[in-house]
């Protein structure tokens, strides 16, 4: 199935963060583009995968994971200075034992 999946080219729209409920932190994360709905495709075709369902969030955001930063860290004074559209080259997918 995995072979099958055709993952368009990311395309980064900046740096946020978001909180994520009970965890005493924020993730850092680039955002990214999704508005033809590719993305969110491919993450309900992932979704029928076996995965652990108390650590999926009921709203997909389609980003990539930079950090995990303090509340108090301030994102807004980062600028993303980096590749604007970035390719994914391979899928793994892993169920710990």
């Amino acid at each position: 199935m995995l072979n099958s999946i055709i993952v368009p080219d990311l395309k980064v729209k900046g740096i946020d963060s978001f909180k994520i409920p009970n965890v005493p932190c924020k993730i850092l994360h680039l955002t990214i583009d999704d508005s033809d709905g590719q993305l969110r495709a491919v993450h309900d075709l992932f979704s029928t995968l076996p995965h652990l369902e108390d650590k999926q969030e009921p709203d997909y955001v389609p980003h990539i994971t930079l950090a995990y930063v303090k509340n108090s860290f301030n994102e807004h004074l980062i600028k993303y200075n980096g590749l604007n559209k970035l390719k994914v080259q391979e899928i793994a997918y892993k169920i710990k034992a």
